[in-house]
């Protein structure tokens, strides 16, 4: 058996991604009044760059934006990155939603699997990158798609009821409308 270290060394891990950045950003009116909320910084970088900067660091190599509020500022800040190639996937004639704006974009990954995340979500690796253990679990013969869910009593400033529950077993099922999550887990996704 390998070690850890080589294991975590040697997986084969999506080289494509998708950031979804074209929300309205109504949740944190006023701030994003006049700035994106891709835009909105933390630690002094914008909330798009930790994204792309988490990306880059698990090796992607092409990454699709996909704009639409304020869609310009966007553009100019992605003019100065040099660690990946951006394509911007605009929505300037109307908001086609997580899954139309995938849809869109889909031709960019030449049918390879991609990471697809959110441009307002901010996360701590711990000791190996979340992205890294992500591509470790995925089962190519098993699967379609892999998830990352993050449990509700950790996700700081999130106060909703969660999408997920998942028993002692790990099976997820999905949180039925008006259903309290026991063990709750969230999806991240933009919901403005």
């Amino acid at each position: 058996m390998r070690s850890k270290e080589t294991r975590e060394l040697s997986f084969s891990h999506p080289k494509r991604a998708m950031v979804l950045a074209a929300g309205l950003g109504t949740r944190l009116r006023p701030i994003t009044n006049n700035t994106p909320k891709p835009l909105v910084k933390i630690a002094d970088r914008s909330l798009l760059d930790h994204a792309i900067d988490q990306l880059v660091a698990s090796e992607v190599e092409v990454i699709v934006v996909n704009t639409h509020y304020l869609s310009g500022q966007i553009e100019q800040h992605l003019v100065g990155r040099d660690d990946a190639e951006i394509i911007i996937s605009s929505e300037q004639a109307g908001l086609l939603e997580t899954g139309g704006g995938v849809k869109k974009a889909i031709r960019h990954f030449n049918n390879e699997p991609f990471y697809v995340l959110n441009a307002d979500v901010f996360w701590l690796n711990g000791p190996t990158l979340a992205l890294n253990r992500m591509a470790n679990q995925w089962n190519a013969e098993k699967m379609d798609i892999l998830l990352m869910l993050h449990s509700t009593a950790e996700a700081h400033g999130y106060h909703g009821a969660g999408d997920f529950n998942i028993d002692e077993y790990g099976k997820i099922t999905r949180r039925r409308e008006r259903e309290l999550a026991v063990n709750g887990f969230i999806l991240s996704r933009q919901r403005d």
